[in-house]
C-alpha cells in the first residue's frame, strides 16, 4: 500500500509526545496503520465485553495483537484508483492507469450498479508550476458516468451486475445535503443482511503486544470473526485517533452472494487519501473476506 509500515513502535507516550513536537504527520501516518488478515471460528484473546461500548470508556476487547510496526508494506497485484470519492483528479503517478489501457470499472446507473469493462485515457488538467510538483490529471472512459473504482487484474472478477447494499454519496452531496455518513469510529456497529446470511461490522477496542491501544474492525458472521485491521487509538483533551476510516461501499462485488466491502483509511495525513477492498471470494480457509487492493494519494 502506499503505506509502509515501519519497524516496531517505542513506548506510545513517548512516541505521541514526539509528534506533536516535531509533527512528522508521515511517520504517524505509518505507523498508525496495520493490516492484518486473521478470521478464526474462536477470537483471537477476547477480554470481557462491557454492556456498551463508550468513547471515554476504552475497554480492549482484541488482545495481544502484532505491534503496529511489525507488519511489512504487501504489494498486491490487482490495482485500483479512486475516481467518485477522490474527486477524478491526482497527480500524475497516483492515477497508475495509462492511456490505452483497459480496466474493469463500478459504474451506477439509475441506483443499480454493474462492473464494465472501459478503456482509459489520462487527460491533462493542470501543468504543474513548480519542478517539485507533479502534473495533475484526470480520466476520462467510454461510458457517460464516472465509476466509482477502476480494477486492474481482478482475476475474481467479471463484467455484470453487482448487488450493492450500500454505497456513500459524492462528497458534494454529502455537503449540500448535510447527509449522514458511515464512520468507522469506535464503538461503530451495523448489521448488513446479505443474501440470508447476517454480517456484523464494528469498530472495537484492543491493545497490541507492546499495549498500544489501537481501533479494531470487526466482521462477523454466524461463528465466524475476523479482525479485518486496526490503527492507533489516541485521545487526549484536543486530539482523537478513535477511527479506522469510513465505508464507502458495501454489497456483492464478485457474485458469490457473500460480503465484500471497500472502506478508506483515517487521514492521519493530512490532505492524504488512502482506501482498502475485500473480497469473499479471495480469502483464505476459514476466513470471510481478504485484502485484494489498496489505493493512496498523497497528503500535504
Amino acid at each position: 500500500m502506499h503505506r509502509a509500515l515501519v519497524g516496531p513502535i517505542s513506548f506510545i507516550i513517548t512516541f505521541l509526545i514526539g509528534f506533536l513536537l516535531v509533527g512528522d504527520s508521515h511517520e504517524l501516518s505509518d505507523q498508525a496503520n496495520a493490516k492484518i488478515e486473521t478470521a478464526v471460528t474462536t477470537p483471537p484473546a477476547i477480554a470481557p465485553i462491557p454492556g456498551k461500548t463508550k468513547l471515554d470508556n476504552f475497554h480492549p476487547e482484541f488482545l495481544d495483537l502484532p505491534n503496529l510496526g511489525d507488519f511489512e508494506a504487501i504489494r498486491y497485484q490487482t490495482k485500483l484508483v479512486d475516481v467518485f470519492e477522490y474527486g477524478n483528479n491526482y497527480s500524475r503517478n497516483e492515477a497508475i492507469a495509462k492511456t490505452g489501457q483497459v480496466w474493469l470499472g463500478l459504474f451506477e446507473t439509475k441506483g443499480k450498479y454493474s462492473l464494465q469493462r472501459t478503456s482509459v485515457r489520462v487527460v491533462l488538467e493542470s501543468k504543474a508550476k513548480d519542478p517539485d510538483y507533479e502534473d495533475s490529471v484526470r480520466l476520462q472512459f467510454d461510458q457517460k458516468t464516472i465509476p466509482v473504482f477502476i480494477l486492474k487484474n481482478a482475476k475474481s472478477l467479471r463484467p455484470g451486475a453487482v448487488a450493492t447494499t450500500y454505497h456513500r454519496p459524492s462528497p458534494e452531496e454529502i455537503s449540500s445535503r448535510n447527509l449522514p455518513i458511515k464512520s468507522l469510529t469506535f464503538g461503530y456497529y451495523e448489521e448488513f443482511h446479505q443474501f440470508g446470511d447476517v454480517y456484523k461490522l464494528r469498530v472495537a477496542a484492543g491493545t497490541t503486544v507492546d499495549k498500544t491501544k489501537v481501533n479494531v474492525l470487526v466482521l462477523e458472521t454466524k461463528d465466524a470473526t475476523q479482525v479485518l485491521t486496526y490503527n492507533l487509538y489516541y485521545r487526549d483533551s484536543s486530539t482523537v485517533y478513535n477511527s479506522i476510516g469510513d465505508l464507502l461501499w458495501i454489497g456483492d462485488l464478485d457474485g458469490d452472494n457473500k460480503l465484500d466491502l471497500y472502506f478508506s483509511d483515517f487521514g492521519f495525513e493530512k490532505g492524504g487519501f488512502g482506501s482498502n477492498l475485500f473480497l469473499s471470494t479471495e480469502a483464505d480457509p476459514e476466513k470471510l473476506v481478504k485484502q485484494i487492493a489498496t489505493f493512496g494519494t498523497s497528503g500535504c
